[in-house]
């Protein structure tokens, strides 16, 4: 309830602001996209044949300037024609995206609102980047950071020519979106073991609104000739719930989920050599909890680090990157390893002045060797109108334990179409 008050008092003080200033209007800037997409299951894999993405989306964006004062409406109506809610209807969910106030000083801003920002600086990876939560209840061929959602924040800013400093204090809690709707795919997917156990899947419990549940958030960033280096410290709560089961009077089982409290110190650094671009990110995560096969949580500390090589010359782009995940303690009761890493490989190249995108990208992991391989081609018809054809291959590796690979029934080839307004 409070997160509603929240949102609608943004909404009243952008309006307010925006009326209390009206004759100082410099700009007002509206814009609106409608994309399809529709997926269908590759031929090896449990839904072969069957649509896995059936997704229609009409977004639109207002923007305002005026004097020192922006805001933005970011908002989408989505149709989701494959993961219904139940036997009688499609999916229909309305969202805002981003709706925010910005004032600007001298050297200091300050905004209030839902807002999106994206830390780190990895491709594809999560290192650093754990201030917004991620969409998990829909495939879809959008990158990461398109899938990211809005938090309520009030974010603080100080601006030099050689550095940034960004302090957020985040009043209440967004968790990541999970596909707990019985019936859709993700949620066979991700819970399969447990339904197949006779297990339901239950509710996942949100903090308490109160004062002491905040969330802070610090980023501080210095840019030099040679690099840039960023600094990033997060106190809030993990948006994945940690999960428990409960069994009734009755004898039936549920699984169950809450939220903990998480810290998280990082830093990641841009440094340009001639054509190529290094970068590296590291997280350090003291005391994380993690969830054990008995369904309890022990305490490990957690580091995960990046290092990334960018290059760009004409039409061609490629990135390659070393990810490595490392906890520490005894483990004997975790479902995974001390020790785990993953590199990735992402080749574009554009052609016809830009109109026509081909990239290839893929995902390996080096315990498993399990992957995720996505070819994709890009058609710009128009400046407001393109189409892709993509396809995700999910594979297992030699042990079927890595990360991807239970992913593989996901496999699924990919059109979307998008018209700009």
């Amino acid at each position: 309830m409070k997160k509603k008050v929240f949102i609608v008092f943004s909404v009243i003080f952008i309006s307010f602001s925006v009326l209390a200033q009206s004759t100082a209007f410099e700009n007002l800037d509206f814009s609106a996209s409608l994309s399809t997409e529709a997926g269908a299951g590759l031929w090896y894999t449990q839904y072969s044949g069957d649509f896995t993405v059936g997704n229609l989306t009409a977004q639109s964006q207002l923007k305002g300037f005026f004097e020192s004062s922006s805001f933005l409406f970011d908002g989408k109506v989505s149709f989701d024609a494959v993961n219904r809610t139940d036997d009688k209807a499609e999916s229909v969910s309305a969202s805002l995206k981003e709706t925010y106030y910005i004032y600007e000083g001298e050297f200091w801003a300050f905004k209030i609102g839902r807002q999106i920002s994206t830390w780190g600086a990895a491709d594809g990876l999560e290192v650093t980047n754990v201030l917004c939560p991620a969409d998990y209840t829909v495939i879809s061929s959008d990158k990461i950071v398109d899938q990211k959602q809005g938090i309520e924040a009030v974010k603080f800013s100080l601006n030099g020519s050689k550095f940034l400093v960004d302090a957020y204090f985040i009043p209440f809690f967004t968790p990541a979106l999970l596909p707990l709707k019985e019936g859709s795919i993700m949620n066979k997917v991700l819970f399969g073991e447990v339904l197949e156990k006779g297990i339901s899947v239950g509710k996942m419990e949100i903090p308490e609104r109160n004062i002491k549940n905040c969330e802070y958030a610090l980023r501080i960033g210095t840019f030099l000739p040679f690099a840039d280096f960023s600094l990033y410290a997060f106190y809030g709560f993990d948006d994945i719930p940690f999960q428990h089961l409960e069994v009734s009077a009755e004898g039936k089982i549920t699984l169950n989920g809450e939220y903990k409290r998480m810290t998280m110190f990082g830093f990641d650094s841009s440094i340009p050599v001639k054509d190529i671009t290094v970068r590296l990110e590291g997280a350090f995560f003291p005391e994380k909890k993690f969830s054990t096969v008995t369904f309890e949580t022990e305490k490990h500390n957690e580091f995960t680090a990046l290092f990334g090589l960018d290059w760009m010359k004409g039409d061609w782009t490629v990135t390659a990157q070393y990810f490595l995940d490392s906890i520490y303690g005894n483990l004997d009761f975790l479902e995974r390893r001390k020790y785990e890493h993953e590199a990735t490989l992402s080749i574009s190249r554009t052609f016809f002045g830009g109109n026509l995108e081909t990239d290839f990208s893929c995902i390996v992991g080096l315990n498993d060797f399990d992957s995720v391989i996505n070819p994709g081609l890009k058609y710009a018809f128009t400046d407001n109108f393109s189409a892709k054809l993509s396809a995700m291959f999910y594979n297992e590796g030699k042990e079927k334990q890595g990360n991807y690979g239970k992913y593989k029934d996901l496999s699924s080839v990919i059109l979307k179409g998008e018209i700009k307004f």
